[in-house]
């Protein structure tokens, strides 16, 4: 029985993955990397930037660089720009591993990149992909990748075969994290081989920011033994266009139901439905008689009674006015039940508010400009000014609740032509099952509808009440 000792040398290091908030990521998005490095990295409070926003929801840190994993972490062996070194073995419970070099044995080294092309299929395999997209404005998955690249020897293992090393038995699993191929497994002719490592020496820090496209590659899940945390799951087909219009529907539906027979939306509710109906009147579409003449009749009269009150103090109100304050109030009572799970509930501090503003009104930011203000007002603020949260939903109109490509429940906001990648990254990395998305655009259609729909079902039903 002949032992080869197979270890993968020169380049190797730790690579973190983590979700971050949605403000975290836009406050460091145009800051320079050392200040993102040295916040990162930062011992304690003291050191970190105080105008900084959490990097997570609830938690305000420090947190050490590698615990941002929760998408994924890995450490070990690149096969970037690395060699193979195999050498022929003894069993020593003297030497260091175990293991001693048999003298005058098998010994040799491969450059990965050089032998790769005449090695049988297989031979280096990705199990998984993290990508992760670099400046984009609006990410649906903002995580920050910490990378600590490092020199030495890792993935070190044991082969025990009865004949001659041959390199072709060798099979290499990787996960591509972001463009460094990081070693998980190996296996010899076919059997998974136990992994160790050796010390290694510090030589390169990388840390960003981008928005997580994150996929498995042949396969559902990280073979067994692999150095990693893996995020395999159920698999299957990603949803098309079709499926995920439909799945909107319901969720975006059942949402504008529950603004509009809350507390405030449903006297609102009521009023604009009252309004709608007069104008179906109006306009020959209904004929209003019996109860339904008489309810629009009394409220022509407390309208004129508003007007008179008012005119004593100087100002003018007009009737129309007053609907159109009603129909006004009601769609921002909408608007912001849409939105209480998503911008309005984030938290934000004193200090990082200035930063938000200066983006919003830099870059035109409307989300940046409801974060800055503090959360106890951002709910009357998003009422009153629901155009322009519909003007930011018609770019960013999704909002997708439940599991994300981590397994972790999320809310996440996605860009208008991004939902279909968005579901395909998720079913790759588990599946997509247990996720409502709901479509702000058709939460505010909703609306109208179904005012404009009791106004008119409402008028015909109460005319045959005399």
């Amino acid at each position: 029985m002949r032992l080869y000792r197979v270890s993968i040398q020169r380049w190797c290091g730790e690579f973190v993955c983590g979700r971050v908030t949605k403000a975290f990521h836009d406050y460091w998005r145009g800051r320079d990397a050392a200040s993102l490095e040295a916040h990162i990295l930062a011992w304690d409070a003291a050191a970190c930037d105080p105008a900084a926003p959490p990097a997570r929801d609830g938690d305000a840190g420090p947190y050490a660089w590698h615990d941002f994993d929760d998408v994924a972490h890995v450490s070990g062996a690149l096969t970037n720009n690395n060699y193979i070194h195999v050498e022929e073995v003894t069993a020593d419970a003297d030497a260091i591993g175990g293991y001693a070099v048999m003298p005058g044995g098998f010994a040799e080294s491969f450059e990965i990149a050089a032998v790769c092309a005449g090695m049988p299929e297989g031979f280096l395999r990705t199990v998984r992909q993290i990508e992760v997209a670099t400046g984009v404005d609006n990410p649906a998955n903002p995580v920050l990748v910490c990378k600590s690249l490092e020199k030495g020897e890792q993935a070190i293992a044991i082969v025990r075969d009865a004949g001659q090393f041959e390199l072709g038995k060798l099979q290499i699993d990787t996960w591509d994290f972001d463009g460094d191929d990081a070693v998980v497994a190996i296996r010899y002719a076919g059997e998974e081989l136990e992994l160790a490592s050796e010390t290694s020496d510090g030589r390169l820090m990388t840390i960003y920011l981008g928005d997580l496209h994150d996929s498995l590659v042949g396969g559902n899940a990280v073979a067994s033994g692999a150095h990693g945390d893996a995020a395999g799951g159920e698999g299957g087909k990603a949803p098309g266009r079709l499926a995920l219009f439909l799945g909107t529907l319901w969720p975006s539906f059942s949402r504008t139901i529950a603004a509009l027979f809350s507390a405030l939306g449903l006297p609102l509710f009521l009023l604009a439905a009252v309004s709608a109906a007069k104008y179906f009147g109006a306009a020959d579409l209904v004929v209003v008689k019996g109860l339904a003449a008489r309810i629009l009749e009394e409220q022509e009269s407390i309208l004129r009674s508003l007007y008179g009150i008012v005119a004593q103090y100087g100002f003018r109100l007009p009737p129309l006015l007053v609907e159109t304050v009603i129909a006004y109030a009601s769609i921002g009572n909408t608007v912001l039940r849409a939105e209480k799970d998503d911008l309005v509930a984030v938290d934000t501090d004193g200090q990082s508010r200035w930063v938000l503003l200066k983006e919003a009104f830099g870059k035109g930011r409307v989300d940046s400009l409801v974060l800055a203000i503090p959360k106890s007002v951002r709910g009357a603020f998003v009422r009153l000014a629901w155009p322009l949260m519909a003007l930011y939903r018609l770019k960013t109109p999704f909002v997708v609740d439940g599991p994300g490509p981590s397994g972790d429940i999320i809310s996440s906001s996605v860009p208008r032509k991004e939902l279909k990648d968005f579901a395909a990254m998720v079913t790759a990395a588990g599946s997509w099952k247990g996720q409502k998305v709901y479509d702000f655009r058709q939460i505010v259609t909703w609306h109208f509808l179904i005012v404009a729909g009791a106004g008119y079902v409402g008028a015909q039903v109460l005319s045959m009440v005399q």
